[in-house]
């Protein structure tokens, strides 16, 4: 199959799009593992970074102690 002019615009259009999608998805991605990081953290007085634990604990300074 030759092909035309019409064919390689519309190959190149669905690869486009495609690499949108990707590309979206990723973004959404990498925002909702930066949010839900963000709820986990907690900052102290120091200015240092605590990762709280997902489950286990009744609150977050349980795990300080």
């Amino acid at each position: 199959m030759a092909c035309t002019e019409v064919y390689k615009k519309h190959i190149m259009y669905t690869f486009n799009g495609f690499c949108k999608v990707v590309i979206r998805n990723a973004a959404v991605t990498a925002w909702r593992d930066q949010h839900r990081r963000h709820k986990r953290e907690i900052t102290t007085k120091l200015g240092q970074v605590l990762l709280r634990p997902a489950v286990g604990f009744s609150s977050a300074l349980d795990f300080l102690a």
